[in-house]
């Protein structure tokens, strides 16, 4: 049974290596490049990365950045809740989830100051709170560690603090700018990558305790989902219960006519 168990940690280990070296080069390596890319095709002091991802040669790739960005942020921060076992895992998959969404709508509407005003405002107006809902998310993140990773928290609360601090000293001196928020997503993929690194190096948690706890998790949402289910069956039983009575007594009194 011990050598089983050891032999089920091992593997599970490796399975968390492949995804370090996964979200590794994607945070290290992709999500730098695809940024820094986008930024080339315009001044990054001067233009916002919607500025220059509406220019019509430029657009395709700026779909293509906006997806790829979402997908990839949301999937790291669903990755560490399963590590961390994280309590509050649903309220953390809403709000990624929720400002990624509003990431991906926004930059669907063009950006065209000088045609559309009205879209051009609310494509930043948007923008704007899909990255505070972001940092949010970060910040409410990493105090989550805090009952159950003492060093994981400690590491990422002054990470993720400092993140926060440079993002705001580049809006105050270049404002919404690719500069300000080209630096603030790679800064980003790098900061959720390091903390899965950071926990993967501490081994703060238990492989077989992880898997449990995550199949529990999916356990009881079947089981609320079966749940709910059988209470619409039995209302549905119910209706179909009175109607047959109905049926009965209008069936009684024509026998008696």
């Amino acid at each position: 049974m011990k050598k089983l168990q050891v032999k089920h940690r091992a593997k599970y280990q490796q399975q968390i290596k492949i995804l370090l070296w996964v979200f590794g080069i994607l945070s290290l390596v992709i999500v730098p490049a695809l940024t820094i890319y986008l930024g080339a095709h315009g001044n990054p002091f001067k233009l916002s990365l919607s500025a220059i991802g509406n220019r019509p040669e430029v657009r395709p790739l700026f779909l293509v950045w906006t997806i790829s960005m979402c997908a990839y942020f949301s999937s790291i921060v669903f990755a560490i809740i399963v590590l961390t076992k994280n309590s509050r895992a649903r309220t953390f998959r809403i709000l990624i989830l929720v400002s990624t969404w509003l990431l991906l709508i926004t930059n669907l509407i063009p950006f065209l100051p000088d045609r559309f005003p009205l879209l051009a405002n609310i494509h930043t107006n948007v923008a704007v709170i899909s990255t505070v809902l972001f940092a949010f998310t970060l910040l409410m993140l990493t105090y989550s560690f805090q009952n159950y990773y003492p060093k994981l928290f400690l590491k990422s609360h002054i990470a993720v603090l400092c993140l926060l601090a440079v993002m705001i000293i580049l809006f105050i001196f270049f404002e919404a700018k690719w500069i300000t928020e080209g630096t603030c997503i790679i800064g980003g993929s790098i900061f959720l990558f390091s903390v899965m690194y950071w926990l993967y190096k501490e081994n703060d948690f238990d492989a077989d305790d992880v898997l449990a706890s995550y199949d529990l998790e999916l356990a009881r949402q079947e089981v609320q989902r079966l749940e709910n289910r059988t209470k619409e069956a039995y209302e549905e039983y119910l209706k179909l219960n009175a109607r047959l009575r109905i049926a009965q007594v209008e069936l009684q009194e024509m026998k008696k006519v």
